[in-house]
């Protein structure tokens, strides 16, 4: 839903801002041209990701069973957890 919301708030604001450059020089303007086209593009894709953060917003809570964790798995391991990088390892 928010990608129409999106797309009508985009072209709201894509039409105030071309309605300003039309009466800076109303002669030499022109509206479809790829600047104007990729411009109206960016803030469709800009809106649409605050949107998102804004309206698709779902806290999801996982719960997790702790009976069926066994910590005990854990302290078995015998081999070493050290991955990095150890220029000096002394045999």
């Amino acid at each position: 839903m928010y990608y129409l919301w999106s797309l009508l708030c985009s072209i709201t604001l894509f039409s105030i801002l071309q309605w300003n450059e039309y009466n800076k020089n109303p002669r030499d303007y022109k509206m479809l041209t790829i600047s104007n086209i990729g411009l109206l593009c960016l803030i469709y894709i800009l809106i649409t990701i605050v949107f998102y953060f804004i309206f698709d917003n779902e806290n999801v809570t996982y719960e997790i069973d702790k009976d069926n964790v066994d910590n005990t798995m854990l302290k078995q391991i015998k081999e070493s957890v050290y991955t990095g990088f150890d220029p000096i390892k002394i045999n």
